[in-house]
């Protein structure tokens, strides 16, 4: 899991729920909060500033997450951890195309988009096992 952007590592730690977390802080006062990490990287440390790209963490299931395949759970929370968490989509589709985000994607909450979105199904298979 990287740091998906320049900034400083914060609450890096374990709770019963998110299990190993941590939370990267941007100079611009954007939050991101990642969960349920197998592990961390040694350049996850409080006070630590990364840049971009840094390797954080590894993906998992700790937590609340142990019956489920390993992810992480990623939230973007513009303005800072206090504030409300958004739907990444926008934003992700944008960085996973290089380009940058559309104007006001930050923005959901505050007379955005804010329709409801239905859940999304996982679907698990051993290929190895063939199944």
């Amino acid at each position: 899991m990287l740091a998906v952007a320049d900034g400083t590592v914060h609450r890096v730690g374990t709770l019963p729920i998110s299990g190993n977390r941590l939370w990267l802080h941007t100079a611009a006062g954007d939050a991101f909060f990642y969960a349920h990490l197998s592990a961390f990287s040694p350049d996850a440390e409080n006070g630590r500033k990364v840049k971009a790209g840094t390797v954080l963490g590894f993906t998992g299931n700790t937590g609340d997450a142990e019956p489920t395949p390993p992810h992480v759970h990623f939230e973007i929370h513009p303005g800072g951890e206090d504030e409300d968490a958004i739907d990444p989509h926008a934003i992700l589709l944008a960085w996973q195309q290089h380009r940058d985000v559309a104007p006001g994607a930050w923005l959901t909450r505050h007379g955005g988009d804010t329709a409801q979105r239905p859940g999304a199904l996982v679907e698990v298979r051993d290929f190895i096992a063939g199944d």
